[in-house]
C-alpha cells in the first residue's frame, strides 16, 4: 500500500524524491497503533490520529504502514483509499500535469488547507488502477497542526468527489 502512495506522489503530483539531510539519520517508523474509532453520523466513523481526527466511512479498514520521517495511516474499502501522512517532507498540492486538475484553498477547523482534485493521467501505474480520481489536501505547519498533514483520497468514480470533500471537511485538530 505504501507503493500506492509513492506512485500517487511521483506520477500524480510530479514531486521528486525527497531525501533526508545528510546530517540527519532517517528514522524508521512503523505505525502499529490501531486507531480507536468513534461513531459519527451518516455511515461515518471518526478516527483519532494523534493531534487530529477525521471521519471516514464505516466500511473502511485500516492498513498497517511502514514509513520513514513521518507518521502515516491508510484506510481503504472496495471503492476508496485514504492515505494520510504527517511529517516534514509531505508533498504539496501544487499544480501538476494531470487531467481535470482543479485547486482551491479552504479553511477547515480554523486551518488553511490547499486542496486539489484530478484524474490520474497514467492509472495503469497505480497499485489500484480503478481508483484514479483523487482529491488531496495539505494543511501547512502551524501551532495546532504541528508538522504538515497531507491527505490523499482516491476513488473509483467521479461522483464520489463530494464525499471526499466531506472527509476533508471533517478534519478536527485537538490542540
Amino acid at each position: 500500500m505504501y507503493t500506492f502512495f509513492l506512485r500517487i506522489i511521483i506520477f500524480a503530483i510530479g514531486a521528486s524524491t525527497v531525501g533526508c539531510s545528510p546530517y540527519v539519520e532517517p528514522r524508521q517508523h512503523v505505525n502499529t497503533d490501531r486507531v480507536a474509532p468513534t461513531e459519527v453520523t451518516n455511515g461515518m466513523r471518526r478516527h483519532n490520529l494523534g493531534n487530529f481526527s477525521i471521519a471516514l466511512p464505516k466500511s473502511m479498514q485500516q492498513v498497517q504502514l511502514t514509513t520513514t520521517d513521518s507518521s502515516a495511516w491508510e484506510f481503504q474499502d472496495q471503492s476508496v483509499t485514504v492515505h494520510i501522512e504527517q511529517g516534514l517532507y509531505v508533498p504539496t498540492a501544487e499544480k501538476h500535469d494531470e487531467l481535470n486538475y482543479r485547486s482551491l484553498h479552504r479553511t477547515i477547523d480554523g486551518e488553511t488547507c490547499d486542496i486539489a482534485s484530478f484524474l490520474v493521467r497514467k492509472p495503469d501505474l497505480l497499485s489500484e488502477p480503478a481508483k484514479k480520481t483523487c482529491v488531496i489536501g495539505r494543511f501547512s505547519e502551524s501551532q495546532r497542526v504541528g508538522d504538515p498533514v497531507f491527505i490523499s483520497i482516491c476513488f473509483s468514480t467521479t461522483d464520489m468527489e463530494s464525499r471526499a470533500m466531506e472527509m476533508l471537511d471533517s478534519v478536527v485538530f485537538v490542540r
